[in-house]
């Protein structure tokens, strides 16, 4: 998703490689916490969270 730009996918990336579920679970919050921070939000705050999280799905390729 070409709005976030290549360094949300290079941490994507890196978060792929993360064994452990707990860590992995942080790393992934921390970069929707950066992608909500790139992108204006609109709505209620609820469904901002979970179209970022679809987001998230989609660029690391379910």
């Amino acid at each position: 998703m070409s709005e976030y730009g290549r360094g949300i996918q290079q941490m994507v990336e890196y978060c792929k490689t993360i064994s452990n579920r707990d860590e992995r679970l942080q790393c992934a919050k921390a970069i929707i916490s950066t992608m909500a921070d790139m992108v204006e939000q609109n709505g209620d705050a609820e469904d901002f969270q979970q179209k970022l999280w679809n987001h998230l799905a989609r660029i690391s390729n379910y």
